[in-house]
């Protein structure tokens, strides 16, 4: 694992959509080395991917996230001041993902909740 101290804490949802915003907006080719990276981490482990279906998944993934991130902030941006190697890149993407996932989970049990209090009014 990275270093402590080489990624940033990402301690809200915010930090961590603004991390993966500028991982989608990157034009240094950030998103292919990343793929990269995380191809040789896991060749030993997963058989039969090739680095450009990991960038194509990666690209749809974060995608995906900035749309969301667009809906929800009114100036929605990206914005990441840790290291840029792609090392610590992936480990901060890495870092996001947990806290996305809740997130996303918090928010499907709040309308699940939500859609079961309106049919008990109906």
């Amino acid at each position: 694992m990275a270093a402590k101290g080489t990624i940033p804490a990402f301690n809200t949802l915010k930090e961590c959509m603004e991390f993966l915003y500028w991982l989608k907006d990157d034009k240094t080719g950030m998103q292919s080395s990343v793929a990269n990276r995380l191809k040789r981490l896991l060749k030993n482990r997963y058989k039969g991917f090739t680095q450009s279906e990991i960038e194509r998944a990666l690209s749809i993934f974060l995608s995906g996230v900035s749309k969301f991130h667009t809906k929800l902030c009114k100036n929605a941006r990206g914005h990441y001041l840790g290291n840029k190697s792609p090392r610590d890149v992936l480990y901060a993407l890495l870092a996001c993902i947990p806290r996305l996932l809740s997130a996303s989970a918090r928010a499907r049990r709040l309308r699940s909740s939500a859609m079961d209090g309106m049919a008990l009014v109906a």
